[in-house]
C-alpha cells in the first residue's frame, strides 16, 4: 500500500512547539481507546521503509515536522480564525475544537481501516495421518476438491490468495500464489508467518483446509469484527471457550506477535489469541459449522452424509 493510505500523519503547522504538547494528549487520549500510537521526527527516518516498518508495530504513527513524504497532515493553528474547515485541523489549547478534532480523526481511522486489503492464507500440507489421505484434495458431490471449494467461496470477498504449505493441488489452482512453509518450522504458525513475510502491508483470513462448510456468512461475520486497534478476530466456542485460530482473521500487525512467538519457539498458533490486541468474540450458533474440522475417515462419512 502507498503511505497516503496507511494510518501515518505528519504534523504541520507553523508553530513547531504546539506539536510536542499536542502529541502527547492526542497519544493519551488514543490510547485509552487501546490504539498503539508513536511519534518520530523527521531526522529520524531515513527512508520511507522505515516508515512501512513503524505501522506493523503500531495503530498509528506521527511524524513531528515538515516532510516531503507523502503523508495526511494534521494542521495545527493558535487560534481558532486561522481554521481553514478543511481536512483534519486542530486549535491548539481549544478543548472543543481538539473534542471536535478526534472524532473527525478516529473516523478517518475507521476509513482507512475498512480499506485495509485482505487476503486469505489457505493451510495445506499437514500429515493427515488420520485421515489417510490429503485433506485438501478430498472431493465432494460436484468434484471439485475442498481446496477448490474453499478458494471458489473466499474469491468474491477478499482481495487476494495464498495456498501455504507443500502438496499438490488441482490443476485450475496451478495460478495461484504458493509459500513454502519456513524452514526447521512445521505447522500453522509457519504458514501463516511464510504468508505474512510474503504480503506484509495487508490483514489475513487464515483458513484450514479441513473445515469443508466454511461460508460466506462466516467470513462475512469475522471480517466485521474488524477496527482500529484490533490486530486480530480469533473467535472462540461458548460451550467450551475454545479459540479457533485457524479460522480467524489477523491484522498486518499481528505479523510481529508470530515473529515474537517463532523467536520465543512458542509453535502453538492459538497463543495469539489471548494477546490484548486480539478479540474472541463467541461464534454465533448459526454459523459455527464453519468451524467444524474433519480429521478421520468416520468424520468424512459424516459429511458425505449432510451434502
Amino acid at each position: 500500500m502507498e503511505l497516503s493510505q496507511l494510518p501515518v500523519f505528519q504534523i504541520d503547522g507553523n508553530r513547531k512547539e504546539f506539536h510536542k504538547p499536542f502529541l502527547e494528549r492526542l497519544i493519551v487520549e488514543l490510547a485509552r481507546l487501546n490504539l498503539f500510537c508513536t511519534a518520530v521526527y523527521p531526522d529520524d527516518l531515513q527512508d520511507q521503509q522505515s516508515l512501512y516498518t513503524l505501522i506493523r508495530a503500531y495503530d498509528v504513527v506521527f511524524v513531528a515536522g515538515k516532510t516531503d513524504l507523502p503523508l495526511q497532515k494534521i494542521t495545527l493553528f493558535p487560534v481558532i480564525s486561522e481554521k481553514t474547515g478543511s481536512g483534519l485541523e486542530c486549535v491548539v489549547g481549544d478543548g472543543d475544537s481538539f473534542g471536535t478534532f478526534l472524532k473527525l480523526f478516529l473516523v478517518r481511522l475507521r476509513e482507512m481501516n475498512s480499506r485495509m486489503p485482505v487476503w486469505g492464507c489457505i493451510l495445506i500440507g499437514g500429515k493427515s495421518s488420520r485421515m489417510g489421505q490429503p485433506k485438501h484434495l478430498i472431493k465432494d458431490d460436484s468434484g471439485k476438491t475442498w481446496l477448490e471449494r474453499t478458494i471458489d467461496i473466499l474469491k468474491p470477498l477478499i482481495d487476494g490468495i495464498i495456498i501455504s504449505g507443500a502438496g499438490a493441488v488441482p490443476e485450475s489452482l496451478s495460478g495461484t500464489m504458493r509459500v513454502e512453509d519456513i524452514p526447521g518450522v512445521a505447522g500453522p504458525l509457519s504458514g501463516v508467518l511464510a504468508a505474512s513475510r510474503r504480503q506484509p502491508q495487508v490483514s489475513w483470513l487464515l483458513v484450514a483446509c479441513d473445515m469443508p462448510h466454511i461460508s460466506k456468512e462466516a467470513v462475512d461475520w469475522l471480517l466485521g469484527g474488524r477496527c482500529p486497534g484490533c490486530w486480530g478476530v480469533v473467535p472462540r466456542m461458548e460451550e467450551t471457550g475454545y479459540f479457533e485460530p485457524l479460522f480467524a482473521w489477523y491484522d498486518m500487525r499481528a505479523g510481529q506477535l508470530f515473529e515474537h512467538q517463532l523467536q520465543k519457539k512458542v509453535l502453538r498458533i492459538g497463543r495469539v489469541a489471548v494477546h490484548r490486541k486480539i478479540a474472541n468474540p463467541i461464534i454465533p450458533q448459526s454459523l459455527r459449522d464453519g468451524w467444524k474440522n474433519v480429521n478421520t475417515p468416520e468424520q468424512l462419512q459424516q459429511v458425505k452424509r449432510m451434502e
